[in-house]
């Protein structure tokens, strides 16, 4: 028996097998409604069916699988493409976080170690200048003995001169 395309009832409708992708849903429900409109055969759980249109459908299955089979693959591919994009993006926004997140903590570092030197330099201008204070004190007192015991000298010789007596160079 050859099967060539021919008008289908499918549901309400009649439709070409190659004019129209035919949903498997609605092949497998126009199935179980021959079987179910069968005439049941009395006191068995046989019946008898159109026997013509079931294997139709069955045909109908057949070449309408394969459309369907490729485009749920290619609805899957589709989501593998989306999913494919999101996983990669969502590893450049982690990259990118990372990297910002090193560079505000390098930006710590830097801060704190920014904050140690500066203390740092602090300390020893606290220190050098304490130097320098300490420095310019001795030299001032340093001074001060000299200038002492040039007034004592002073003071001494003015003494032995007024000791003397009173002589005519002091008088000028």
């Amino acid at each position: 028996m050859e099967r060539v395309a021919k008008s289908v009832p499918l549901g309400k409708r009649a439709a070409r097998v190659e004019g129209r992708q035919v949903v498997l849903g609605e092949l497998i429900d126009e199935l179980e409604g021959v079987i179910a409109a069968g005439f049941g055969i009395p006191m068995t759980s046989q019946g008898l069916i159109d026997r013509e249109r079931c294997l139709e459908l069955i045909d109908l299955l057949r070449t309408s699988l394969p459309r369907e089979v490729v485009a749920a693959r290619r609805i899957i591919e589709s989501e593998d493409k989306v999913l494919a994009h999101a996983r990669a993006e969502a590893e450049r926004i982690r990259q990118r976080a990372e990297k910002e997140a090193a560079l505000i903590l390098e930006e710590n570092q830097l801060m704190r170690l920014a904050e140690i030197r500066s203390q740092s330099i602090i300390q020893e201008g606290e220190r050098e200048a304490e130097r320098i204070v300490r420095e310019a004190e001795n030299r001032a007192y340093q001074i001060y003995l000299r200038l002492e015991h040039a007034l004592d000298l002073l003071k001494a010789e003015l003494k032995e001169t007024l000791a003397s007596g009173p002589t005519s160079e002091l008088l000028e």
